[in-house]
């Protein structure tokens, strides 16, 4: 939820703005869209964030232009009920990338079952798509990773089987062979509030990778409330 930032009791997960989060180092973004008319809005179920997509993508242009070799991964999801007499999500979808077309990857043959992943070089200045629900095929790919590790649901007085599931998942990314490893370190246990649990696992991970120098393979890590230690630790873990 990348764009939960708005105070709200149990549905923040965020401090920091898009743009904010790109320029402190975050390069996988989770986007939850709720159909509203022509448009997208953000929301984390119910609730929404005062934000549209538009102003999502607004933001992702403005990192581009200071950073336009970097590359980011957005993972895709149509979240809570659409307002009545919505278009459908291609439709939407399809409006967006005319508009943001110089930005949005191009998948070279997207009908192709399998198509492989493009490359860093491929991607430099543009959005790859990871998607869950309707057909965003020609800039990305489906979500095919398994959803066990995420357990975003947590019970408040045992957390440790998250815990074991995001030590497993280092672990499986570490001995990985290139294949897309996604490791959620994100959960909720009401009546803990989100920044609550990311406090535990965001530092569960950041002592589990290790100081500086520490080569390795970590996968994707999506995180509630990113902060520039762990992110820090994560980009070190490429030398």
């Amino acid at each position: 939820d990348s764009g939960a930032k708005r105070p709200f009791i149990l549905s923040q997960t965020q401090s920091w703005s898009i743009l904010g989060q790109l320029q402190a180092g975050v390069r996988f973004l989770d986007i939850r869209l709720r159909r509203t008319g022509k448009s997208f809005a953000i929301h984390h179920g119910a609730v929404f964030q005062n934000m549209m997509f538009g102003d999502v993508m607004n933001q992702v242009v403005s990192f581009f232009v200071e950073a336009p070799r970097e590359a980011i991964v957005m993972f895709v999801r149509e979240e809570y009920t659409a307002e009545e007499g919505s278009d459908s999500f291609e439709k939407i979808w399809n409006s967006y990338v005319s508009t943001y077309s110089n930005v949005f990857y191009k998948m070279p043959n997207p009908l192709v079952s399998g198509a492989e992943t493009p490359t860093l070089g491929d991607l430099r200045g543009k959005v790859f798509v990871m998607y869950e629900h309707g057909d965003c095929s020609g800039q990305g790919i489906r979500w095919g990773i398994p959803s066990k590790q995420n357990m975003w649901s947590l019970d408040p007085l045992d957390l440790k089987p998250k815990i074991k599931a995001i030590t497993d998942q280092m672990t499986s990314a570490r001995n990985g062979s290139g294949n897309w490893t996604v490791n959620f370190l994100s959960a909720s246990a009401p009546p803990h509030e989100p920044f609550q649990i990311a406090n535990i696992m965001n530092k569960l991970a950041y002592d589990s990778i290790g100081g500086a120098g520490t080569k390795q393979r970590l996968g994707i890590m999506p995180m509630d409330y990113p902060g520039e230690k762990l992110i820090y630790r994560i980009i070190r873990s490429n030398f």
